[in-house]
């Protein structure tokens, strides 16, 4: 055999033997491991969800912004102070902001405190729950914080379901601040109301609820919404899913945090909440 022939089939041996590169998969369908952009909305895993077929928050996508595993960033999150907000939602992105709380759900903290036991932390999801339709109002809060005053919290929800209670307050599920104390009600929400497409930024003292502010929304049932509650003063500002509601209130001015649902079922995938001064 010539010189030439024998080193061109050297050479097809030698490339027969190269393995295919495999792409990293998870549940099903294959990971985006690119660190310089997004590939799209990451609130889907690519394969079955564990809660009836909704869709999972998915993995944080730790690359951009450790906390909103199902938000699009569309690029890499800008935070200059390095406190874990993202800049365009800091109040004063170039300070950092105090942790006051945080919580990823994927242990059972003991300061919560649920009003109904269709309220829990389920670790093995690491969501915090509403499991059961039901025509009354589930709260669940962190306990008393009175030196808590001016903070943003943040989160990460998905309203599944929503009853047939014909009363207002049916279909409501969000975030409460200032809370001072649970049923009877004393606080401030800041949420969505899936019944009527609104969202809502709301006082509740006792048995009596004050709309402060609502606008029309376009979010379905499954769907993950970004919520935030900036309580400042007399001052509120609570965006959903992008859309801003500002009202002012001298109603409450310090509180623990939590969640609050009415005929709603719900999930909600962590909580933050950083001090304002």
């Amino acid at each position: 055999m010539t010189k030439p022939v024998a080193s061109l089939l050297a050479l097809l041996v030698s490339a027969a033997c190269v393995p295919e590169a495999v792409e990293p998969m998870r549940d099903g369908g294959p990971v985006q491991t690119s660190t310089t952009t997004d590939a799209g909305p990451d609130a889907h895993d690519a394969g079955p969800s564990d809660d009836g077929g909704l869709p999972d928050a998915g993995e944080r996508d730790a690359g951009f912004a450790p906390r909103d595993a199902g938000v699009y960033d569309g690029g890499p999150v800008m935070d200059r102070d390095s406190d874990g907000i993202p800049d365009d939602e800091d109040p004063m992105p170039d300070s950092p902001n105090n942790l006051l709380f945080s919580d990823q759900f994927d242990t059972i903290d003991q300061r919560w405190i649920f009003s109904s036991v269709t309220m829990s932390i389920r670790p093995d999801r690491g969501q915090l729950v509403v499991s059961a339709l039901e025509p009354f109002e589930r709260e669940g809060w962190i306990g008393p914080e009175p030196t808590w005053g001016d903070y943003l919290i943040r989160t990460l929800i998905r309203v599944d379901r929503v009853g047939n209670d014909n009363t207002a307050r049916s279909g409501h599920a969000g975030l409460i601040a200032r809370v001072s104390q649970v049923t009877p009600s004393r606080y401030v929400t800041c949420g969505v109301d899936l019944k009527r497409r609104e969202l809502v930024l709301a006082e509740h003292e006792g048995t009596v609820a004050t709309t402060l502010e609502s606008v029309p929304g376009t979010f379905q049932p499954g769907q993950w919404l970004r919520i935030n509650l900036r309580a400042t003063g007399m001052n509120y500002v609570c965006t959903v899913g992008g859309v801003e509601l500002t009202a002012r209130s001298s109603t409450f001015f310090a509180g623990s945090i939590g969640f609050r649902t009415y005929d709603s079922t719900f999930a909600a995938d962590w909580v933050e909440v950083y001090e304002i001064f």
